[in-house]
């Protein structure tokens, strides 16, 4: 039998349960076995905008302005993947007046 008291030290011995795996590693965690499924799909045909596929604001301003070179006039096109914390301030981040200009 397992000594709780040794194994566990000053946890509530009383109402700690143990698990016996039989050898092999349990891992507690959260799950969260969910998608926004139209959220992904727009990001599949969405300008990848992410700091791994662009480094700079020209470079997505280029990226952007190559995906509207191949759209059909007056439908979106939409990047996807950036976060304003990855910018030193506001004046470095892409602007809407930039982004249009560069589509």
């Amino acid at each position: 039998m397992l000594d709780k008291e040794a194994v566990f030290g000053g946890l509530d011995v009383v109402r700690t349960t143990v698990v016996d795996c039989g050898g092999m590693t349990l891992i507690p965690g959260f799950i969260d076995a969910h998608i926004h499924i139209m959220a992904y799909a727009v990001g599949l045909v969405s300008v990848d905008c992410d700091p791994q596929a662009v480094e700079t604001v020209e470079d997505i301003l280029c990226a952007l302005a190559d995906r509207a070179a191949d759209t059909r006039h007056g439908n979106w096109v939409r990047g996807a993947g950036t976060t304003s914390s990855r910018y030193e301030t506001a004046v470095t981040r892409p602007r809407k007046i930039s982004i249009g200009r560069s589509v």
